[in-house]
């Protein structure tokens, strides 16, 4: 009887360890507004946040005055994290890519403007030109901002897909990319 509950007791606290690693794994991937996306928030040190993803890929500077840009490409080149620091050194900005990474409401680099506007209330459009048209609509008291970029298809057919999802300072402006200029 004795050897039942032990192995009862192993397998359970094996569950218990199983859904704590689940749950941080999950977590590496959670956005959450005004505060941070995965392991990033907002405020850490340029050290903290070198100390959690190593050396970035490349650095900028930013035509906001003292403002810093890092960013990290996944191992396959196809997603980017970028950073932005305030003039003290602390994040501000935070953007990715990557699809894996989802909002509390379930939003993720593949959601349409339509389920963008269906969670957020009051956005403000700022719209820039780089490569292409690109526009933000920031949720600017939640601080949490969607990047969405024109695409033209085969049949010169112009839409707007969802390119970025960017937390920032609560009540903060979205900073654009230093090559991103206001059309």
């Amino acid at each position: 009887m004795r050897k039942s509950r032990l192995v009862s007791n192993f397998v359970g606290a094996c569950c218990v360890v199983l859904l704590l690693a689940a749950v941080a794994s999950a977590q590496e991937y959670d956005i959450v507004p005004g505060s941070r996306i995965g392991k990033i928030e907002i405020g850490m040190s340029r050290q903290a946040v070198h100390n959690t993803l190593g050396k970035p890929s490349g650095t900028y500077s930013l035509r906001d005055k003292g403002y810093k840009g890092e960013y990290w490409f996944s191992s396959d080149n196809s997603n980017t994290l970028r950073v932005f620091y305030d003039p003290a050194g602390h994040v501000y900005q935070v953007s990715i890519t990557s699809s894996r990474f989802k909002t509390p409401v379930g939003l993720t680099t593949q959601s349409s403007l339509d389920e963008v506007k269906r969670h957020y209330k009051n956005l403000k459009v700022l719209h820039f030109a780089a490569r292409g048209n690109i526009d933000y609509y920031d949720a600017v008291r939640q601080g949490i901002s969607f990047e969405f970029t024109e695409r033209v298809d085969d049949r010169n057919v112009s839409s707007y897909e969802m390119y970025g999802l960017l937390i920032h300072k609560r009540g903060g402006a979205v900073l654009p990319e230093p090559d991103e200029l206001f059309r």
